[in-house]
């Protein structure tokens, strides 16, 4: 897929709607900002009022866009390595405790 390839639809909802998640969690706040931070770098527009920031994703460039999918890609691999590596340390500790 070009950058001039616009992401299909159902693309950008997995985005929204895994952005969304995370602010559902104090600890994910750095992972907002660097969202943030990458659509404030591209010049996009941030509409903010006292309830938040919000963003109309189906405004964005395509080769912004594409960047806030590669970053929420990354983000997810480390939540599963995270998530793999804790359920191995959990079976381990059950395993030598017993």
């Amino acid at each position: 897929m070009s950058l001039d390839e616009p992401l299909p639809d159902a693309e950008i909802s997995r985005i929204s709607d895994y952005i969304h998640s995370l602010n559902n969690d104090d600890t994910n706040k750095q992972y907002i900002v660097s969202i943030l931070r990458i659509l404030h770098s591209r010049g996009e527009v941030l509409n903010e009022s006292s309830n938040g920031i919000y963003v109309n994703l189906t405004t964005i460039k395509n080769e912004t866009m594409k960047e806030i999918q590669k970053y929420v890609n990354y983000i997810m691999s480390q939540e599963k390595l995270f998530s793999d590596r804790e359920n191995e340390r959990q079976t381990l500790s059950k395993m030598f405790a017993s």
